[in-house]
């Protein structure tokens, strides 16, 4: 081999390999030093901005938890207040005092004054007052009006629309059904409280369970619960309540604790029902909009066995219109409280997206407004005056009618509903046929 060869052979080695292997003049030792310098420059590059993401986070997180903290109270939990006590008949009582909570829900501080008569009312005299004419409105939740203050509830709303020579009075406690507000309201009967010349019961779709005692989602007994029926007699049967065992509740997460996160979500679930097609949207990207648990009216009205509910059901209501017409004079009135699933649009689509595999979501979207049609076909049969409510939500428009996360009514639903009935409450008394 000469020695130039040799040479190059030489020269080649020591550089790395043969010349063909350099990439632009440029050894491949150097060429893949060069590479490796690039991708830890990228990657150094990528955990900046992601640790700079993180901390403009935490910064956004931390100045709105204390932006609302600041507004709600440092010890603000979104617990309610403990405002009921045990009975054995009716389940549970309203505490009489005055409350204040942070409803993480809905996000908004809500007013809660119960007053010495148990209920969500100013104080109110036994005697109805002359000259006022006194409207007793009865019902659960919705009634009580839960999450809004006191003055925005739809009997606060009411008695606004009606004016001071009529007398609207609160009787309404959540989680009731017809049986437990036909005792509350015989114990306050029993009491020398004047109910007036109008009794409205409102009625909402999961009553049925209510009076069976049963569990909004499951239907299985809740013993907390007390049971009603009616005897072939004709006599009301109750299966008492049993005192509810309380439990020190584990800590919430650090989000379920955030006045910020909670804020964030509630937006969200706005935007969703201004912008229903949003659901529809991610059902295109394969997102599944699902409820968290089956909704009572669809586990109460469209699931075996509902019609054995509502009879039940049906028997408690007419032996509570018996029941107030012995006791009062009063004119009785029966509302339908209609479920935001059959209402508002982003209900709707969530039940949709699980209808293909359920029976009950199926039945719910077929037959909307069954609990409608039987509440009418009862108050035609016992001559009570049914004011729907169904119409009035639906024909409005207005899609933030009910709480997203909650289900109850805005101040935008409660305000339809006051004017409802103060449309149909402030007709002149009907006396009843003997």
């Amino acid at each position: 081999m000469s020695p130039q060869v040799e040479s190059q052979s030489s020269a080649d080695h020591r550089l790395g390999g043969p010349m063909e292997s350099r990439t632009a003049g440029v050894p491949r030792r150097w060429a893949m030093t060069a590479a490796g310098g690039h991708f830890r420059a990228a990657v150094v590059n990528v955990m900046l901005v992601l640790a700079s993401t993180a901390v403009m986070g935490a910064a956004i997180f931390g100045a709105g938890e204390l932006y609302f903290r600041w507004s709600f109270g440092w010890n603000a939990t979104g617990q309610w207040p403990i405002w009921t006590v045990f009975d054995e008949q009716r389940g549970w009582t309203l505490k009489p005092g005055e409350y204040s909570y942070v409803d993480l829900v809905v996000f908004r501080k809500v007013y809660v004054s119960i007053n010495d008569l148990g209920i969500r009312n100013k104080p109110v005299s036994l005697k109805v007052r002359e000259g006022i004419e006194r409207i007793s409105i009865v019902g659960d939740s919705f009634v009580f009006g839960a999450p809004l203050n006191d003055e925005a509830t739809p009997t606060g709303r009411l008695q606004r629309l009606l004016g001071p020579q009529r007398e609207v009075v609160n009787i309404g406690v959540p989680g009731y059904g017809t049986g437990q507000e036909l005792l509350m309201m015989e114990d306050l009967i029993g009491r020398h409280y004047e109910p007036g010349s109008k009794i409205v019961i409102v009625f909402f779709s999961n009553d049925i369970q209510d009076n069976s005692g049963v569990d909004y989602s499951t239907n299985e007994r809740d013993p907390i619960r007390p049971a009603f029926s009616v005897s072939s007699s004709g006599s009301l049967q109750i299966e008492p309540a049993t005192p509810h065992q309380h439990e020190s509740p584990s800590r919430p997460g650090l989000l379920q604790r955030s006045l910020f996160y909670n804020f964030v979500r509630t937006s969200a679930m706005y935007a969703a029902i201004a912008h229903p097609s949003l659901i529809d949207v991610a059902g295109h990207l394969g997102i599944k909009v699902a409820l968290p648990r089956t909704p009572g009216i669809i586990a109460g009205w469209y699931t075996e066995g509902w019609l054995e509910r509502w009879t039940r059901t049906e028997a408690i209501l007419a032996y509570a219109v018996t029941r107030m017409r012995t006791l009062t004079s009063a004119e009785i009135f029966l509302v339908y409280m209609p479920s935001p699933f059959q209402i508002e649009g982003v209900f709707r689509r969530m039940v949709e997206s699980s209808a293909n595999g359920d029976p009950g979501y199926r039945a719910l979207l077929t037959e909307t407004d069954r609990p409608q049609h039987m509440l009418q076909r009862f108050a035609d049969s016992h001559r009570v005056r049914l004011v729907d409510l169904t119409g009035v939500l639906r024909d409005s428009g207005d899609g933030r009618l009910y709480f997203p996360r909650d289900g109850h009514l805005t101040e935008r639903g409660s305000e339809l509903v006051a004017n409802e009935l103060a449309r149909v409450l402030s007709a002149e008394t009907v006396k009843r046929p003997k």
